[in-house]
């Protein structure tokens, strides 16, 4: 075996071992209540997802929301998203979050997150806004 194929087999290898120690969405401890309503959001997003439960994903984005999806990073509306989210769940029927990083600033937030269902994303950023008291996904990009 060449040095190449060692040193591509070796950070395979760590990739595969960093995956595996990240926390998962349950671990996180908010420091807040905006922090424990985001990660509620998240929980509900993660759940609706491995349900198959279209419209409920749904009713947790904003209704301007901009959801990036496929390979080529291409950007939806939430009204053109409806159609394609039933694809985007039966090609990644399990999503498992690990432990986010949620930032809040006012009424706007990021929770970045990693996810073992999506192979070629490392990371997955939604970007929330709160009306009325409520927080919802304006965009998900990755």
């Amino acid at each position: 075996m060449g040095a190449k194929t060692r040193i591509v087999m070796a950070v395979l290898l760590l990739g595969v071992l960093l995956t595996g120690c990240a926390g998962k969405l349950a671990d996180y401890q908010p420091e807040n209540a905006d922090q424990q309503a985001i990660k509620e959001l998240l929980a509900e997003w993660q759940s609706t997802w491995n349900q198959g439960d279209v419209q409920g994903n749904l009713d947790l984005y904003d209704e301007e929301a901009s959801i990036m999806y496929g390979s080529e990073r291409k950007i939806a509306k939430k009204d053109e998203y409806r159609d394609i989210l039933p694809k985007r769940m039966e090609a990644h029927p399990k999503m498992k979050l690990t432990e986010p990083e949620i930032e809040v600033q006012g009424d706007t937030a990021t929770a970045s997150f990693g996810t073992d269902a999506i192979p070629f994303h490392n990371e997955l950023r939604f970007s929330l806004v709160k009306k009325e008291g409520r927080w919802l996904i304006s965009s998900w990009k990755y």
